[in-house]
């Protein structure tokens, strides 16, 4: 199957692309979403956002404001302390709600279409249920603070950060995530969003699709995760147990996206890596395309119990 233009055509590229969907046919993948997936459906990155809730605090305030030098989610915090909660609230709804935007896009609909595992994201939106509704795929909800890690064989849906229902968006409003208050309860050690990611990076080979990698409570659980395997990993090579195998973690993005560099190395993320001056969504429907027909129509064998963990199995 010819590989689509506007696809890196290094070998390093063809191998991450060869080795992402060996792990989905072998239904071992869920995909990240990151809020770069939803913007042309008109939904704001979160720059955008930030600077869309400071016009609507200066206008509820009567004057200029002027915000510190600090994390996008201090500053919101900020602007939520000035405009007072139910102002507030309001204005995420306004901000991230579905009035005004496209239900979903076609990137959504070849997505929802990939035999994933399941789907996690951090955005608000309905894109990707809407999307999948439209091919009759079935799936569930789940977002904060509810997310079952039990569930993630059953084409579920995870809203890590809350999600804004497009019938009574009120009802769901405080599962947001979103300034900083919420991400320190969110992300409390050993609690229930944080547990979530570290079995989910543990177990499964997550692919990263429309992020810039900026959200440092993500990446430092999936971190502290990957850390603890090798430790463990370490531990079970003394006793004579084999090698463990962490799983592959990817990011699909466009060559010349601002990433956070650092979080790739970090996470040893492997990218795939798309091109494309014009229109970047075209080029990467036609990498998630190549992506769906690679991955779907496979009649999967029946599962056998195996130590697929360890690479050497046990000495003694």
């Amino acid at each position: 199957m010819d590989l689509p233009l506007g696809i890196d055509r290094s070998d390093d590229n063809i191998k991450n692309l060869d080795g992402l969907i060996q792990q989905i046919t072998l239904q071992k993948s869920c995909a990240f979403i990151g809020a770069g997936l939803s913007h042309d459906a008109g939904y704001p990155l979160f720059g955008e956002a930030v600077s869309r809730l400071k016009t609507s605090a200066e206008a509820i305030i009567g004057h200029d404001i002027d915000l510190p030098a600090d994390e996008n989610w201090d500053q919101i915090e900020f602007l939520r302390n000035l405009m007072g909660e139910e102002n507030y609230r309001t204005e995420l709804i306004r901000i991230f709600g579905p009035n005004g935007k496209l239900d979903y896009l076609p990137v959504h609909q070849l997505i929802s279409s990939i035999p994933f595992l399941s789907w996690i994201t951090t955005n608000f939106d309905y894109c990707l249920e809407n999307a999948a509704m439209n091919i009759s795929k079935q799936v569930t909800v789940q977002y904060y603070p509810e997310l079952d890690i039990t569930r993630l064989r059953d084409c579920h849906i995870f809203h890590i950060h809350g999600v804004i229902r497009p019938t009574n968006p009120e009802g769901l409003i405080g599962s947001i995530v979103f300034s900083n208050r919420d991400y320190e309860l969110a992300y409390q050690m050993n609690t229930g969003l944080p547990r979530f990611l570290a079995s989910l990076s543990e177990f499964c080979t997550l692919v990263f699709i429309g992020y810039s990698l900026g959200d440092s409570d993500l990446i430092k659980v999936i971190r502290a995760t990957q850390l603890e395997l090798e430790r463990r990993g370490n531990n079970e090579v003394q006793v004579g147990l084999g090698k463990r195998i962490q799983p592959k973690h990817y990011i699909i993005m466009h060559q010349e996206a601002q990433v956070n560099a650092n979080a790739i190395r970090e996470l040893g993320l492997f990218p795939i890596c798309y091109c494309g001056d014009k229109d970047r969504h075209s080029v990467l429907q036609k990498l998630l395309s190549y992506i769906r027909m690679r991955t779907t129509g496979i009649r999967y064998p029946e599962p056998v119990v195996y130590r697929e963990m360890f690479e050497d199995g046990f000495h003694g």
